[in-house]
């Protein structure tokens, strides 16, 4: 996690607090006038307009008053439930950041709300606030893994997207940008999960275990990023009390660095030797 600005829950008592503002130094990234872009890779996340400030609807959702509970979270999603079946007061949190090189801070909601723990970006473009970017965790998969959904990594976010089902569950990291008020994704990468093969003999259990580490490099003014994975093959069944097998271990590197032009992450050479050491 980048640090401790994400995690910030909102007490209704407290609703009427200061939103946590956070601005996001550069830190040796370079700002978006400094870039040259093409054509991005990734299409733009859809967006839709919002017409109340994000500090406001912010507190309105925090109200212990359903039906102003229920028309905030009609304005953030576009929808809500009935007040005949409101939702309770989420465990939230608003976080006020600069992503790109307008005046204008960004708004960053994260709500956990029944079984659903959700992360919405919000920006403010000419003719008022825009939510960019909605993006959706189902944290009964992993509930204790939902405060971990978003980390910051200025100008970029990472958001984990997590699936699972009968003999298997994969974590994939997606990275996005904003430019020229749309989001956009630019890389995804997995990072951990396991699949069981039990149609095989002896069955067998693949596991992922990668890390994705943001770094800065000589070879370039941009942050770059070093993705380490490692891969193992274990099987059932043992012989005199020891495995039947042992477990095969594989492992790689991989080094990748911002392409403005396509507004991604690409893996080459130089990012990878640099990197990979």
């Amino acid at each position: 996690m980048d640090g401790s600005e994400i995690g910030v829950v909102m007490h209704p008592s407290l609703f009427l607090a200061p939103v946590l503002l956070s601005v996001a130094m550069a830190q040796g990234v370079s700002t978006t006038s400094e870039e040259k872009v093409g054509k991005p890779r990734y299409a733009a996340e859809a967006r839709r307009h919002i017409n109340r400030d994000p500090p406001e609807i912010f507190r309105a959702m925090l109200s212990i008053n359903a039906a102003v509970r229920v028309t905030a979270m009609n304005t953030l999603f576009g929808s809500a439930p009935s007040e005949s079946d409101p939702p309770e007061i989420p465990d939230a949190s608003l976080r006020a950041l600069q992503l790109d090189d307008d005046e204008d801070q960004e708004f960053i909601f994260t709500l956990h709300v029944r079984a659903t723990s959700c992360v919405l970006v919000v920006d403010k473009g000419k003719d008022g606030w825009y939510v960019v970017g909605d993006l959706i965790y189902w944290k009964y998969h992993v509930p204790e893994r939902a405060e971990t959904i978003l980390e910051v990594h200025h100008p970029f976010l990472l958001f984990r997207s997590i699936t699972g089902g009968t003999g298997f569950t994969s974590t994939t990291v997606e990275i996005y940008r904003l430019w020229q008020g749309r989001l956009y994704k630019t890389a995804e990468l997995p990072e951990d999960g396991f699949s069981v093969r039990d149609a095989i003999d002896p069955v067998e259990t693949i596991g992922t275990n990668n890390r994705i580490v943001f770094r800065y490099a000589d070879f370039s003014p941009w942050t770059a990023i070093e993705f380490r994975r490692e891969e193992t093959r274990s099987f059932e069944g043992e012989v005199g009390g020891k495995p039947a097998r042992k477990p095969i271990v594989k492992r790689s590197c991989a080094g990748y660095e911002w392409v403005p032009a396509t507004l991604s992450f690409d893996v080459t050479p130089r990012a990878t030797r640099a990197l990979c050491r």
